[in-house]
């Protein structure tokens, strides 16, 4: 009976353990992917940035486009 109840409690505590570990992969892969989020709007704003300096100071391909030239 001892050894049965010893047994439980030992399952019972890899049970929680194992819970615990797949909680924090799961909080690690939620940050992981706030991180991935947060580089692909940080590439989206330098992009919109980029594009705004651009169409306000032509650059040597606009100099020489169909629209100067001409």
């Amino acid at each position: 009976m001892i050894a049965e109840t010893l047994a439980g409690i030992a399952l019972v505590k890899q049970s929680v353990d194992f819970i615990k570990s797949q909680i924090d992969t799961c909080n690690d892969i939620s940050a992981i992917a706030g991180s991935i989020d947060g580089l692909f709007r940080g590439v989206d704003e330098a992009n919109q940035d980029r594009n705004k300096r651009s169409q306000k100071a032509p650059g040597l391909a606009d100099q020489f486009g169909v629209e100067s030239v001409a």
